[in-house]
């Protein structure tokens, strides 16, 4: 989030109060022909797959849904210089799963301005007695986005994560207990059942937003006093069900935990916000895609562990978004071409449904990435 309004806490409290939030996209972002045509309607492009901004409104919309509910407000705002839009999500139980967006405020407007505008959201988010924000129940199940909101919480979102213009997030010390997911007890079930996975009652610590995207927002933190990458997913069903399947795929590949997948250290959720989180053990390194070449010996290392990770998964298993952001190479090996170390990230996507046939596809798939990015030998 780009804008966050905090008031002291409660008396008694040392924690200030987040009550407003706002996100800011770089200029153009949301508007179409350069800006040039009137500010689109976000609930018509949310709501219509074939719209142009279609995906940009519904990553866009689920984020800020995602921390009003996280940290219990009911006013926000998106923007992007030349327009900007105000979010609502009230705080009654009957329509907190709704997100109510208005029409664009143009920037060259009077009345209101924009900033008159703001104030007036600010004004109106001062107002709001915490105690009296209802407890957000994640809905699974739905038919479609109501006409008078935009439907955060609906499903089919199913465009690629993307990093987003902020990377600042306050700090969280909320606690969290470890429970099972809406419609994935089995997922989780089977993860309490791997004695080395624990789930710390304290919750995770967030430092930073590492990257955003349609499902959740990846964190920096500390999980039980180790650096930690912690997965905020939901309160919307497509972040839900992205947890169900990182949760389910850790389970499976659990021989394979710090070898050639990270280590998770815990699960649990954000009981009043509807938001699940993952946290592991933050490896030491960075992504192939921020490398010019990829030796052969690091392009070797990359298609062992996504065989392995394969084999650990059994026949069926692919990982479903095999790219080259999603493998990280170990700093240590990075400095040596001697045992180089990958590491698979990002199972959102994964599934058990597949073949060996698709498994080897997924191996072609990577090593064509590879062989653009090859480095000469010696």
């Amino acid at each position: 989030m780009d804008f966050v309004l905090t008031v002291p806490g409660e008396e008694g409290q040392d924690r200030e109060r987040c009550i407003c939030v706002g996100e800011v996209k770089r200029p153009g972002v949301l508007l179409l022909h350069g800006g040039t045509t009137a500010p689109p309607d976000l609930v018509v492009a949310w709501q219509d797959s074939h719209h142009p901004l279609h995906v940009t409104a519904r990553a866009v919309l689920s984020q800020v849904f995602r921390y009003m509910q996280l940290w219990r407000m009911c006013y926000g705002f998106i923007s992007c210089w030349f327009a900007t839009w105000l979010v609502c999500c009230p705080a009654d139980s009957t329509h907190r799963n709704n997100l109510y967006v208005s029409a664009a405020y143009k920037s060259i407007d009077t009345r209101p301005s924009v900033m008159a505008a703001l104030a007036w959201l600010q004004q109106q988010a001062l107002n709001v007695d915490p105690n009296a924000v209802s407890v957000y129940v994640p809905q699974r199940q739905h038919t479609g986005p109501s006409d008078d909101s935009n439907g955060a919480d609906e499903e089919g979102m199913d465009e690629k994560p993307e990093c987003t213009d902020s990377d600042y997030v306050p700090c969280s010390s909320q606690t969290a207990k470890a429970k099972r997911s809406r419609g994935g007890s089995s997922s989780l079930s089977s993860w309490q059942r791997q004695p080395q996975q624990r789930t710390c009652n304290t919750g995770p610590h967030l430092l930073h937003k590492i990257c955003s995207g349609s499902a959740g927002d990846v964190m920096a933190g500390v999980y039980n006093g180790i650096p930690a990458v912690i997965k905020l997913l939901g309160p919307d069903s497509a972040g839900l069900e992205a947890f169900d399947r990182e949760a389910r795929s850790y389970s499976v590949l659990h021989q394979e935990q710090g070898e050639v997948v990270p280590q998770l250290l815990g699960v649990g959720w954000y009981p009043l916000a509807g938001v699940r989180y993952l946290a592991v053990r933050r490896i030491q390194g960075s992504p192939l895609s921020g490398l010019p070449t990829i030796p052969p010996s690091v392009a070797a290392a990359a298609v062992r562990a996504l065989e392995r990770v394969h084999r650990a998964g059994g026949p069926g298993f692919l990982h479903g978004d095999v790219r080259l952001q999603n493998i990280l190479l170990e700093e240590a090996a990075a400095s040596s071409d001697a045992n180089p170390r990958c590491f698979i990230i990002d199972f959102g996507r994964a599934s058990e449904g597949g073949s060996v046939a698709q498994q080897r596809q997924e191996v072609r798939e990577l090593k064509a990435l590879l062989a653009r990015r090859s480095a000469p030998c010696g």
